[in-house]
């Protein structure tokens, strides 16, 4: 996941996380035999407060106090079963506040016998974030687990994609490309 804020009518997904949960959805709707682990812990007042991203405060205190609010996850889950994906196909991990800390949690979690037939993982993710996402789980799960990666733009109109990468990722500008209403890919402009 990434981050949720918090106002006077409740929890809502900053723009990422709302685009991944979009295309989760219709991804899952599209492909029934996938089920999803959505990550991200209790990060208010860890990574961001309720409407900003804070200077990161990893002390005991802050993830003590954060647990008082929603997890990434966990809104990420209402999300989902909001849009119509049966609850019995999320599986939520509410610790990790890293991307680091999420490759190695699912790492542990994939060792459950649960997991035992499991030949291949998909990550699901920004095109923008892909790379480096990917980079970790290949560090951190066991080499008889595929990894494929899928960027979510393709699941997203070609406005939500475009108005996402309006903006610089990562450093660095990105260009959406498109056939009429549908998003092909997104390339670093050059």
């Amino acid at each position: 996941m990434s981050q949720i804020k918090k106002d006077s009518t409740g929890y809502y997904a900053e723009l990422h996380t709302k685009l991944k949960l979009l295309a989760t959805v219709k991804f899952l709707k599209e492909n029934l035999k996938f089920k999803v682990l959505l990550q991200g812990g209790y990060n208010f007042g860890v990574r961001y407060n309720d409407q900003e991203i804070i200077e990161s405060d990893f002390s005991f205190s802050a993830f003590a106090l954060a647990r008082e609010m929603k997890s990434e996850a966990n809104y990420g889950r209402e999300f989902l079963i909001k849009e119509g994906i049966n609850e019995e196909r999320i599986l939520i991990e509410e610790i990790s506040a890293t991307s680091k800390e999420s490759a190695l949690i699912a790492s542990i979690l994939l060792l459950r016998t649960t997991f035992d037939r499991l030949e291949e993982i998909k990550i699901f993710s920004l095109t923008c974030h892909l790379k480096k996402i990917v980079s970790l789980y290949r560090r951190h799960l066991s080499k008889k687990v595929r990894i494929r990666k899928e960027a979510i733009e393709k699941y997203l109109s070609v406005e939500a994609a475009s108005e996402y990468y309006s903006e610089e990722r990562g450093g660095k500008k990105w260009k959406v490309l498109h056939n009429k209403n549908k998003v092909i890919t997104v390339v670093l402009e050059e």
